[in-house]
């Protein structure tokens, strides 16, 4: 049987990065969304091999995505639908290259998510079905070019903790973890 909850979001909510999306703040309790006349969620245990904790749950709507901790929300993902932006400048749909010019830098983190260095806490996706059997060597011109003309279907919001446990908002380079100096950002030539 699959549980199913009915969650207040909204639809056109600011996209902020490090705290929430769709009206959901992270570190918040999910039961302070919960609203018997809000928006249908599919809860569902994550995959094994997920790096979600045991005691954790993935609940799925059309437009919103949203993970638990127990019961406190530690990510929100927005996809199809989504009408809300990052600081009026970015939304689903949009290019790559778009993000680069509205919010500087692009490049990948240390789990290969694309991000934008000045905004710690947001990492957005392209569909995959750009590179599967395009044949393309990573990081050429050609690959690159793919991921800066790729539209965005999906933007993850989450705590901007290394795994050290240090802040990674407020990194005065960008590049390395405040704490333990890991490389946590790698731009990308688009």
């Amino acid at each position: 049987m699959i549980e199913e909850v009915h969650l207040r979001v909204h639809l056109g909510a600011p996209i902020i990065p490090g705290e929430g999306a769709a009206g959901l703040r992270l570190g918040h309790k999910l039961a302070d969304y919960v609203d018997r006349n809000g928006d249908q969620f599919r809860a569902e245990k994550p995959k094994p091999e997920s790096c979600h904790a045991r005691n954790s749950r993935v609940l799925r709507s059309d437009h919103v995505t949203v993970y638990t901790n127990g019961e406190i929300i530690t990510q929100v993902s927005i996809h199809s639908g989504y009408r809300g932006s990052v600081r009026d400048r970015l939304r689903l749909e949009d290019a790559v290259g778009r993000v680069a010019t509205e919010l500087g830098c692009v490049g990948e983190d240390d789990e290969d998510n694309l991000v934008c260095a000045s905004m710690a806490g947001m990492c957005f996706e392209i569909p995959a079905s750009l590179f599967v059997s395009a044949g393309l060597i990573p990081y050429s011109r050609a690959w690159l070019d793919r991921i800066r003309d790729g539209r965005i279907c999906e933007i993850f919001v989450f705590t901007a903790r290394c795994d050290c446990g240090s802040d990674l908002r407020n990194r005065p380079d960008h590049v390395h973890c405040p704490g333990c100096g890991r490389t946590v950002f790698e731009a990308l030539d688009l």
